[in-house]
């Protein structure tokens, strides 16, 4: 077998280990660091699929010099930061690639356990970032934070705690992006929420089973039952005023009116709770929503219109653009 053939299965291997280690942490992370169990994921940044050393020099370990612009990429639930490279296969390119190649941010991928609950997972967040910006070797004028699904939960809740705590790198943040983030909960996981209760109503020792295998569900996948919604809010009611929020919704069908849609959103969330949009008229203002029809919920990670909207929200510093 040749080395590259060698090389190729490797990195198959790898990333099939990665695939089922994030699965496993997301249905069952918190009975994992209940259990001391070795497979709980802590939380990291990523690079090229190794933990990021914040004891060591960050610009030899990202193998690029670091800019005074930086993005943090936040990934969803059974996912890692590989789900956000365009072809996964092949690692060709990703947001966060493109970010840095044309408007001079540097990259950093969390990587956690997305079993756990989504205040925890926010909290850790915030002390992670809290660390990060006090090794950062320089400055750093501005931080855009991007989360997919519940990424967009635990950046959320990351600044909440950054704000009550007055971490320095709250001050920072320039542009929230929310992919796809149930913001007011998730029809499947309601679903799941709805028939665990229907089954213990049942009264019978077998439905019973069934509701006890549904509850096996971590925590963190119930919390998104929920959304924002279940949430402690800061006491200002105040949300990161000085930085730009942007919300970006998917749909199964072309037709976002579509029943199917209206249901079932990008298969995943729908548009109201992608949106914030709630009966009290809550909700992002017109120019920073957008609906990307036929755009599934994973599709949001990698989709080159998407990237394109992004571009067009965020505030690039003067020159930045022209420099790229």
């Amino acid at each position: 077998m040749e080395k590259r053939d060698i090389m190729a299965n490797k990195e198959r291997g790898a990333r099939w280990w990665n695939n089922s280690l994030s699965a496993l942490n997301g249905v069952l992370g918190d009975y994992l660091v209940n259990r001391g169990n070795e497979l709980a994921l802590p939380m990291s940044f990523y690079q090229d699929g190794k933990p990021l050393s914040l004891d060591r020099d960050l610009e030899e370990q990202l193998g690029r010099p670091l800019t005074d612009r930086v993005c943090v990429l936040v990934h969803g639930l059974c996912c890692h930061e590989g789900f956000w490279d365009f072809d996964r296969d092949g690692g060709s390119t990703s947001y966060g690639k493109m970010f840095s190649r044309d408007l001079g941010f540097t990259p950093f991928y969390v990587r956690y356990n997305t079993g756990l609950p989504i205040l925890g997972n926010g909290e850790r967040l915030a002390v992670l970032l809290d660390e990060l910006f006090r090794v950062y070797p320089q400055p750093c004028r501005e931080v855009l934070l991007l989360g997919h699904s519940m990424g967009g939960l635990v950046f959320r809740e990351a600044c909440r705690v950054g704000l009550k705590r007055s971490m320095a790198w709250v001050r920072q943040v320039s542009n929230c992006v929310c992919l796809g983030s149930p913001l007011k909960g998730a029809p499947l996981e309601k679903l799941g929420s709805v028939s665990a209760k229907i089954m213990d109503l049942a009264g019978h020792p077998l439905t019973h089973v069934v509701r006890d295998l549904i509850n096996i569900r971590s925590q963190g996948i119930k919390d998104l039952c929920h959304g924002e919604d279940g949430s402690p809010k800061p006491e200002t009611g105040a949300f990161l005023p000085e930085a730009g929020h942007f919300a970006v919704a998917g749909t199964l069908t072309q037709n976002p009116a579509h029943p199917v849609t209206l249901i079932l959103g990008d298969s995943m969330v729908r548009i109201p709770s992608a949106t914030a949009r709630d009966s009290s008229g809550s909700a992002p203002a017109t120019e920073n929503v957008r609906v990307f029809p036929g755009v599934g919920h994973m599709a949001l990670m990698h989709n080159m219109e998407v990237y394109q909207q992004i571009v067009s929200w965020i505030r690039p510093a003067p020159g930045l653009l022209e420099a790229g």
